[in-house]
């Protein structure tokens, strides 16, 4: 030791972050500058300090995912063992009612309908302990009030709204169980009101659980519309705010403020205007207090100023040729639009029924795709598959790269849509660019299986080039997305495509697994907000509906290749509880898993 020290002089500094003692650095004396000193000093305590962040923030992390692990289990177990009581139950009743007598069978039939009521409530309560935690599935659509309350057909005509239609009727009979008066709606500027009269339920109905788990969910349906509900002495209002051109309104004004949904109104802002855009079955400039305006134009010059606008998609024009063309110049009006960024989130009230799709940007293209008719060209994969892809257009089919020449001499496709991935894909898609006819060409790739990283990270350098699973295109949720592409609607850039590329590779990878959204948006290095905006805009739908979409496919081919009972399906596509993935399977195909399996089985034998 003391051969080490003869040589000079050392200096012994503490260290420490924030009055937090890490030790000692002990360093010889090159020089005496006492700032250099110094900073050495505050640089390795620095450098301490990181490293400690870095590991609590994976402690951090490990403590995210053991809670999300346990939620998982325990809406697992709590889920499952509310059904499947209740579902063990109504089976049994069904085999003692075919066995009683007719005089019993009655008192059988009002058991079987309790246990109906239980059951219904009970997924009503699992409902609303999935939406305390944003994992209550929403597919969102347009469609009119009338479709929900056909009791209000006299009281419109009404404005499309941009909403989640099965949920919106849980949502009426939720609250109906508690307040059955009359049903009245009314236009107000920021949304959609409906007032359910009568007093609120009263003694033991007002006391018991359900009835509060009820309207708990009810209400938090609205609040995820970015609506607002409100109970009063009068009886019970919700408000349902208008959609905006790209999809859902921003802004959501906070529960119980509504000077409109009180009923106690608010003047208008003068300043405001409502753009029509063709004539309307309403008198808007009454009902609203504002100015109309005609002119896109003018509105473009001023576009803060627009409190709404308005238009009637409804056909009027048919087998008319004047009323026709100016139809067509609305729709044109509407689709023009799209390039007006200022305009994609005010209120749009449509009226007319002939308008489908997720937002109205998607129906407006796929409205006007009828005017044109482009030739969607399936490379190496059936175009027989997807029949809902093709309206007015023209399919193609080619069986390979090599004949794409001959294929695109007469008429350049709109879209090009190949089944290949990694270097088949990579082939086609080189081929696709070289040639003048399509090097700008929008391409789909439909593979059965992404879980080819360094294949998903080749496509990832090719711009106009979006990716879907092969199983969730079929279902039809993604056609609308393809008609859009094919008409012109944009793809998104590069980079931002990539991500999409990639949260699509995790999905196939963890699928069977619990998927967090921190986890997805951690594992592509960019914000949950940003990634779920990013992929409404590519895919045509939200993460959550594809996942669902993947993973309800997973579970067909399961039902039909393996004698796994639903339950264990359900486990080993993700799903939290048997429960929840009978109706998200429900949903997507039309019928229970049970009843799939049985279709399967009795299609083989014939």
């Amino acid at each position: 030791m003391e051969e080490q020290y003869a040589g000079g002089v050392f200096m012994v500094q503490p260290l420490f972050i924030e009055n937090r003692s890490l030790g000692y650095f002990i360093h010889n004396v090159p020089f005496y500058d006492g700032v250099i000193l110094e900073e050495l000093r505050s640089t390795i305590s620095n450098a301490f300090k990181g490293i400690f962040l870095f590991e609590e923030a994976d402690r951090a992390k490990q403590i995210a995912e053991q809670a999300e692990r346990a939620k998982t289990e325990f809406f697992a177990a709590i889920g499952n063992n509310l059904y499947d009581p209740f579902t063990e139950l109504i089976d049994s009743i069904d085999k003692i009612e075919k066995n009683t007598p007719p005089n019993i069978r009655e008192q059988i039939a009002g058991l079987r309908s309790l246990a109906e009521q239980r059951q219904e409530r009970t997924n009503h309560l699992i409902d609303l302990s999935l939406s305390q935690i944003d994992e209550l599935s929403f597919s969102m659509g347009l469609f009119s009030i009338t479709d929900v309350l056909p009791c209000l057909a006299s009281q419109g005509p009404f404005p499309l709204l941009a909403a989640d239609k099965v949920r919106l009727q849980d949502t009426v009979s939720l609250i109906r169980e508690v307040y059955s008066g009359d049903i009245s709606a009314k236009l107000r500027l920021r949304g959609l009101e409906l007032h359910f009269a009568g007093p609120a339920a009263q003694g033991e109905l007002a006391a018991a659980p359900e009835t509060n788990h009820a309207l708990q969910l009810a209400e938090r349906i609205i609040l995820i519309h970015k609506g607002e509900l409100i109970r009063d002495e009068r009886g019970c209002s919700i408000l349902i705010p208008w959609p905006a051109y790209m999809g859902q309104s921003p802004s959501r004004p906070a529960p119980g403020t509504s000077a409109e949904t009180k009923g106690r109104g608010s003047p208008p802002d003068t300043d405001k205007y409502l753009l029509a855009l063709s004539s309307l079955p309403i008198d808007a400039g009454s009902l609203f207090g504002l100015p109309l305006m005609g002119s896109l134009e003018k509105a473009l010059a001023m576009p803060e100023r627009i409190a709404l606008i308005l238009w009637d998609a409804g056909d009027s024009g048919a087998g008319d040729r004047a009323l026709e063309a100016e139809a067509l110049e609305a729709y044109k009006k509407a689709a023009a639009l799209r390039s007006q960024a200022a305009f994609f989130h005010t209120p749009f009230l449509c009226f007319g029924t002939g308008l489908a799709g997720e937002t109205l940007s998607a129906a407006v293209d796929a409205k006007l795709q009828n005017e044109k008719t482009g030739t969607i060209l399936f490379i190496g994969i059936d175009g027989e598959m997807f029949p809902s892809w093709i309206d007015t257009g023209q399919r193609a089919q080619i069986h390979s790269a090599a004949d794409l020449a001959d294929a695109v001499a007469n008429a350049p496709p709109s879209l090009i849509v190949s089944g290949a991935i990694g270097s088949e894909a990579i082939e086609t898609i080189e081929a696709i660019r070289r040639h003048p006819v399509t090097a700008m060409t929008a391409l789909i790739l439909l593979p059965e299986s992404i879980r080819d990283s360094e294949a998903v990270e080749q496509l990832c350098r090719y711009p106009r080039v979006v990716l879907c699973h092969r199983s969730v295109a079929k279902l039809g949720e993604f056609s609308g997305r393809a008609r859009a592409i094919a008409a012109g609607e944009p793809i998104l850039p590069l980079y931002t495509g990539a991500l999409v590329k990639k949260a699509l590779l995790y999905f196939e990878k963890h699928a069977k697994s619990h998927i967090s959204r921190w986890k997805l948006a951690d594992s592509v290095n960019v914000s949950e907000d940003y990634l779920t905006r990013v992929f409404r805009r590519e895919m045509g739908c939200s993460l959550w509906e594809y996942l669902n979409q993947y993973r309800v496919c997973l579970a067909a081919e399961m039902l039909t290749h393996t004698g796994d009972t639903i339950n264990e399906i359900a486990a080993r596509t993700g799903f939290q509880d048997q429960a929840y993935f009978c109706r998200v399977f429900k949903k997507i195909y039309g019928k229970a898993p049970g009843q799939l399996r049985n279709a399967k089985k009795a299609g083989k034998v014939q």
